[in-house]
């Protein structure tokens, strides 16, 4: 549906946090689960977007509808952040044209790892400098924490909206865009700015460090840490299913030997002993112990063997396993993950375990692995 049509608002919608007075912003699903795909890649490095769509009217209160999001390419860092440039203007008219005919850009989003701390000075400048250049609202995210903030400059001071709404329309326009422009997954190339261009003038490599030596290094650690924590978790509990059962074999081929070591003494005791006239009759009896012994040798055996495969049985019966999903009629990742998790945020980590490159790939039926949080 164009948005100058609209005459009601959506009836499928979602809250996050608590609706303010100065502004009610709408966000379509599609644009709101790219964002957080666009947040998440590139191991979450700092960068910012476009936010498209149109203030309207409905029953005489303005509500800002946000159903596309185009990448911020041509971006540069300037201030110690990273600003939108003219280039990028125009690189998001001309995506504006082919998927978002009729609306326009209403904002932007920047993506700030482990902004909880503070919000950088750079970035309120930058968008009071703008907000009259169609960046009306700011979306402020951070991948690290899972946190997603609306603010507005009202031309007296930057303020934070405490909510907004998520509505389920269709929207094929950033359906198509988010095909054609595919995020790639994280990787552990981590560099806060990467594909920036200068815009005025090249930014020294040493300057460029200098800008991010404080808060990028706690992102990268936050990164590093869960990482790490996730494959050591997996990695302990592998081991100890191979030790259990390596134990348990080797307990059992320890008593066998021990068996048979004994048997062998045995037999030569008995030979040196006895005198030439009774060897046979000595023989005879030491077969008789032997095979006794050797009855008692396989049982022996046979016990150890049905114990390491019960202990086996045990431990692959005792390992963890991962919870799934089925999908039911209408779910898209977004809707999945809010669902289980209570937040948007795992899209990626479902996407990745269940081998996805596609968000929309989704067949009722399908049974999908969802990751641990």
């Amino acid at each position: 549906m164009n948005e100058n049509e609209r005459t009601i608002l959506p009836s499928n919608i979602k809250q996050v946090g608590t609706l303010s007075n100065e502004k009610r912003v709408y966000v379509e699903d599609y644009a709101s689960t790219y964002l957080q795909q666009y947040a998440n890649a590139d191991n979450c490095r700092e960068k910012a977007a476009f936010l498209i769509g149109q203030e309207i009217t409905v029953d005489g209160s303005k509500a800002l509808f946000i159903s596309g999001v185009v990448q911020g390419k041509y971006s540069v860092q300037k201030n110690g952040v990273v600003q939108l440039t003219e280039k990028s203007r125009q690189y998001a008219k001309k995506q504006i044209d082919i998927y978002f005919k009729g609306l326009d850009i209403v904002g932007w989003a920047y993506i700030q790892p482990g902004y909880e701390d503070s919000i950088k000075d750079g970035i309120r400048e930058y968008h009071e400098e703008n907000c009259d250049r169609g960046l009306e609202v700011m979306l402020l995210i951070d991948p690290l924490e899972k946190i997603n903030s609306f603010f507005v400059y009202d031309g007296e001071e930057f303020k934070a909206l405490k909510g907004y709404i998520i509505y389920y329309e269709k929207n094929e326009g950033m359906h198509e865009y988010m095909l054609e422009n595919k995020l790639k997954p994280a990787n552990d190339d981590y560099r806060l700015i990467s594909d920036f261009e200068p815009e005025e003038e090249p930014i020294a490599e040493q300057a460029f460090e200098s800008t991010r030596a404080s808060s990028p290094s706690l992102r990268e650690a936050r990164i590093k840490r869960k990482t790490e924590k996730k494959a050591a978790g997996l990695m302990s509990t592998l081991s100890f299913v191979m030790l259990m059962v390596c134990f348990v074999m080797g307990a059992g081929l320890v008593q066998n030997d021990k068996r048979i070591n004994e048997l062998e003494m045995n037999v030569a005791t008995l030979k040196n002993e006895f005198a030439a006239d009774n060897v046979q009759s000595v023989f005879a009896a030491d077969a008789v112990a032997a095979e006794q012994t050797e009855q008692t040798t396989l049982e022996a055996t046979s016990q150890t063997t049905l114990e390491q495969t019960t202990a086996a049985e045990n431990l692959t019966t005792k390992a963890p396993e991962l919870s799934k999903y089925r999908v039911e009629k209408g779910d898209t990742l977004s809707r999945i993950s809010e669902k289980v998790y209570g937040t948007i945020g795992m899209i990626e980590d479902i996407m990745r375990l269940n081998g996805m490159e596609d968000a929309d790939d989704l067949t009722e039926g399908t049974q999908l692995v969802l990751p641990e949080e």
